[in-house]
């Protein structure tokens, strides 16, 4: 990997609060089951602005896809 091919420092930061938000977001589905909370709650947990979480997962849908997604990528 060139220099120039590694993530900035905002990248990294933008990777991180979204890892934040799906590592909450499990959390929560953990706790209270998956309907036992909203997506407010998962903010809070990720210690984010609910405007930051949707600005990353419009809406729980592609919260859970995102989680998916970032699971098969690591098989």
């Amino acid at each position: 990997m060139t220099v120039d091919e590694q993530p900035t420092l905002r990248e990294r930061q933008a990777q991180q609060v979204a890892r934040d938000i799906r590592t909450a977001f499990i959390q929560l589905v953990n706790e209270r089951g998956p309907n036992g909370f909203a997506l407010r709650d998962v903010a809070v947990e990720a210690g984010v602005s609910e405007r930051t979480l949707y600005r990353y997962y419009p809406g729980r849908d592609e919260l859970v896809r995102a989680i998916i997604d970032n699971e098969n990528a690591e098989i």
